[in-house]
Parts: structure tokens; C-alpha cells; sequence
């Protein structure tokens, strides 16, 4: 099993990507609001909406649950659409758990396969997993967590994983409407893949507080992401017809 030394970066990640990534961490919030909202307005758009002259049944969104955001049915046909607000940049976390080898993901996902047989922080395990819960206990291994790792994931990472998780299609506010693998209302959408990084982190929950997780989260870069030219929020997939006589005339 090979080692990765704690403050070796796998991949190549630039200052100004590590920047940039480290001052979205301090938006997470904000984020999450933001991306509840943008699911919202998706959703209710989807409801004033019909496919190909079929009702579009809409379930209830998801908000940060690890399900699908909007799970949508159309006749016999049931799937799901994820929605990335504009600063999403994220697309699905795994918690790392102590073994006999380091932290590890325990369950078979597409984050675990990415990690493969490397032993992370060379073996060690969070403090606080060890019952080592004091201020002291982090500052004496924080070296050991820090910085945090990135590791090269396959483009269609992130759309492998929302598609296991139920959803056919992924729309990304500015961006525009994908499918994840299975094109399954056949709307002529592209695939979603562009470069993606797993990135293992120590995270905690209170603000002055030391970290009790280590996660391993999908990210994708956006600025690799190819247009798609349909979305569901101005120019819809043929088949896609307004149900509201106000939509017609907004």
C-alpha cells in the first residue's frame, strides 16, 4: 500500500486554484442556502410543465440530504435532476472512518475507488476519532492533516454518482442541462464531464472548534465545462411545454 506524506499535494493544484477553493470553504453556507433556493426555483418551474403532453410529476426536494434534489416522474418513466446553483462547485461527499490502515471510506462508492490503495495522512487517525478531543491534541497532529489532499478523478465522476443516486440529469445554473449517462427522456442533452478532484479534508463543525471528520468530497472545475444548449430555466429540450397560461406570456 503505497503512502501519501501528509503536505504532498497528489495532483498538480495551482496557488490560485488552492486559493480559490479555500475561499469558496468559507461561503459553504451561503452555498447551501443558495443551492437549496436554486433547487426550489427549479422544482416549481418543473411544475408548471408538462413532457410531451404528460403531466410532470414532481417530488419533494431534496436540500442538502444525500438523495436526489428533484425527483421527477413522467408516465412510467421515474428519475430524477440535480441542480447546481452558480457557486456550486461540489458534487457529493463521503465521510472517512478510523481503520486498522488510516481513515478510510468503508462503503463501495465511487469516492473509495478514486482514493484506491493509498494510505492517507500515512496511516494516522483524527484525534478525535482516537478520543484525543483537547485543542492541544489537534495542535500537536494538526502538520499531519494539513494541507488538505487532492487526488485526479475521472471527468464523468460527478455524473456517475448523482446518476447512482437516482438522477438521469444534472442543470447548472448558467451552464445549462446534462445527462449523467442515460439520456433517458432522450432530450438531446450532452453528458456532463469536465475536470473533477477529489479533495480529503479534516472539516469540523463549530467554527473554534477542532475537526471531528475527515471527508472526501467530488469537485468539479466549472471553467471546463462545455455549454450545454438547452437548460431548464430558459431554453427548454423539445417536448417541454408551459402548462400556466402566465408562463406562456411571461
Amino acid at each position: 500500500m503505497s503512502k501519501v506524506p501528509s503536505n504532498t499535494l497528489i495532483s498538480n493544484v495551482s496557488t490560485s486554484e488552492m486559493n480559490a477553493i479555500a475561499a469558496a470553504g468559507v461561503r459553504v453556507s451561503k452555498c447551501l442556502h443558495n443551492g437549496m433556493a436554486y433547487e426550489a426555483q427549479i422544482s416549481n418551474t418543473l411544475k408548471r410543465l408538462q413532457f410531451q403532453n404528460q403531466p410532470i410529476i414532481v417530488g419533494q426536494t431534496a436540500g442538502s440530504k444525500g438523495v436526489c434534489d428533484i425527483p421527477i416522474q413522467i408516465g412510467n418513466i421515474k428519475t430524477g435532476i440535480e441542480a447546481k446553483n452558480l457557486g456550486a462547485f461540489e458534487g457529493g461527499c463521503k465521510k472517512l472512518y478510523p481503520t486498522p490502515d488510516g481513515m478510510q471510506i468503508i462503503e463501495d462508492c465511487i469516492h473509495k475507488s478514486i482514493i484506491g490503495n493509498r494510505q492517507l495522512y500515512g496511516g494516522a487517525i483524527l484525534p478525535w476519532n482516537a478520543n484525543k478531543r483537547t485543542a492541544a491534541d489537534w495542535a500537536a497532529t494538526e502538520h499531519i492533516f494539513k494541507p488538505d489532499i487532492y487526488i485526479d478523478a475521472p471527468r464523468q465522476s460527478i455524473a456517475e454518482y448523482y446518476e447512482l443516486k437516482g438522477a438521469n440529469y444534472i442543470q447548472v445554473e448558467g451552464f445549462g442541462l446534462y445527462h449523467t449517462g442515460n439520456d433517458i427522456l432522450g432530450l438531446g442533452v450532452p453528458k456532463f464531464e469536465c475536470n473533477v478532484k477529489l479533495r480529503v479534508r479534516s472539516t469540523k463543525h463549530i467554527k473554534d472548534g477542532i475537526p471531528t471528520d475527515i471527508t472526501a468530497g467530488l469537485q468539479f472545475n466549472r471553467k471546463t465545462l462545455v455549454k450545454s444548449p438547452f437548460c431548464l430555466d430558459m431554453n427548454l429540450p423539445e417536448g417541454f411545454t408551459p402548462t400556466d397560461v402566465d408562463m406562456l406570456e411571461e
